[in-house]
């Protein structure tokens, strides 16, 4: 189905260019720099912006070169849910859509500006959601990095909630510990850092059942037909 001509679209605000170029950004993401989900899958989608000024003779060749960019990066992650959704997205949305290379251009500048409006207003919706549950002197264990949970808990902060934090390790990258150091710069937040394994994790959560009221751990992980954790031995829902 071919889109409306480009001045019957709804205005999307340019995305900022060259912010992450492409080979850059699949570096990143395959040595596991930046840790949270919704970073890399904003990155990702942004670094796609390179290809609006690259030149093209045909529609087939941006086309082409857009679906092979999209596979590296999702490539660069296979098991990564947020990249995998933000790269598939793109291709549902772009490809096959257009007549023209200017046209397909713009569809794509239109579709990375929406889906890192919806990444990010989805990491705020969940927080929202999640932070309705907390009450005051709330003693909550998470695991491993996301920064949805910190955004969770420091709203709850903003609403004078003060939050005692167990942590457990995450192995071999140890992002436990930057989730600890992350909650200790906040206000009214207790973190306390548990060195995790899988005995420990077991271990902690029996010990500390009778009064952790709440685990908030984010999903990272797509491993059909399951969603997991970072660690793949706690399976979180189906």
């Amino acid at each position: 189905m071919t889109p409306e001509k480009s001045n019957s679209r709804k205005h999307f605000e340019e995305p900022q260019r060259f912010l992450y170029m492409i080979d850059e950004t699949i570096e990143e993401i395959q040595e596991m720099q930046t840790h949270s989900s919704s970073v890399v899958a904003v990155k990702a989608t942004q670094s796609l912006t390179e290809l609006l000024d690259r030149e093209y003779a045909t529609l087939d060749e941006f086309e082409r070169d857009l679906e092979r960019n999209l596979g590296a990066l999702r490539r660069a992650n296979t098991s990564h849910a947020s990249l995998f959704n933000a790269m598939r997205a793109i291709r549902v949305n772009v490809v096959d859509r257009s007549t023209t290379v200017a046209d397909a251009k713009e569809l794509l500048s239109e579709v990375i500006t929406r889906i890192v409006e919806d990444v990010q207003h989805g990491k705020s919706r969940a927080a929202e959601k999640a932070v309705s549950t907390f009450t005051d002197g709330e003693c909550i264990l998470t695991h491993d990095f996301s920064s949805t949970v910190l955004a969770t808990i420091r709203q709850a902060v903003n609403r004078d909630i003060s939050i005692t934090a167990y942590v457990t390790e995450a192995r071999p990258r140890y992002l436990g510990r930057k989730t600890a150091r992350r909650l200790a710069k906040i206000e009214d937040v207790e973190p306390s850092l548990l060195v995790q394994s899988e005995r420990c994790y077991r271990g902690v959560t029996g010990l500390f059942s009778g009064w952790i009221v709440l685990s908030i751990i984010n999903c990272t992980t797509a491993l059909e037909p399951y969603l997991l954790s970072q660690q793949p031995t706690h399976l979180m829902f189906q």
